[in-house]
């Protein structure tokens, strides 16, 4: 088991672990396209290493970030990285299952909800498990089971945000809907132009009335450069 620092933003720092998490650049984006503000009090579910909390509390600058993360050396490691970010007033980190939040969180006492959720079937023939594996596929929970988790957490009203592949797009909207969480916005991420969509950012209201928009996002152009519309949005 090896573990390395990784710079987020400025000073800010996260632990990761090569034979464990590894967070992707789907985490980052989505942190960063998140409408959270300064009032807020964020869940993260599934919060891996810890990277999306601790960059809501930096760059987001929201109130209270907790993190909740069903593997405990995974969550262990996160706290770790809020601890060594002098984040532990505004961040803390749960080890729970997202099946199980009535036992961890009070009832509709989050204002906005964070999700990368596994993108794929635990069915892909491979056999692997663990760690890694926990993160990128479906072996012990399903979609429908953060979403509901994110509804519990929810005030009436409140947001989730939720990066998810876009073939899987109709899933995603299904799970949504049937649990009283109203999409609202879409963003489609193309890696380039060129390679068509790949992931979705979608923003859904507890509590919400129908009424859907969109819209798109290039994360570089054809050679391969960061857009100016990325550039600054992690700035």
């Amino acid at each position: 088991m090896s573990e390395f620092v990784t710079f987020l933003t400025g000073d800010y720092k996260v632990i990761q672990n090569d034979d464990g998490y590894l967070f992707s650049a789907d985490s980052v984006l989505l942190a960063n396209l998140a409408k959270i503000g300064a009032e807020d009090k964020v869940i993260d579910l599934g919060t891996g290493c810890g990277v999306m909390a601790i960059l809501t509390a930096v760059k987001k600058g929201a109130k209270k970030v907790v993190g909740v993360e069903i593997d405990s050396s995974t969550a262990d490691m996160a706290m770790r990285s809020v601890k060594m970010n002098n984040l532990c007033d505004r961040v803390d980190v749960l080890c729970a299952d997202v099946k199980d939040m009535r036992g961890v969180v009070e009832a509709g006492s989050f204002d906005k909800a964070i999700c990368n959720p596994p993108y794929f079937s635990g069915e892909d023939g491979t056999g692997q498990r663990g760690v890694k594996a926990q993160a990128r596929k479906w072996l012990d929970t399903t979609l429908d089971d953060f979403v509901k988790g994110a509804k519990f957490a929810l005030k009436n009203g409140g947001d989730l945000y939720v990066i998810y592949k876009a073939d899987r797009l109709v899933e995603l909207v299904c799970s949504l809907h049937q649990n009283g969480i109203e999409p609202k916005h879409i963003t489609y991420v193309y890696p380039k132009l060129s390679k068509g969509v790949d992931t979705v950012i979608l923003s859904a209201k507890k509590g919400g009335k129908a009424g859907l928009t969109s819209s798109t996002l290039i994360l570089m152009d054809e050679d391969g450069k960061y857009t100016e519309t990325v550039k600054q949005l992690y700035n």
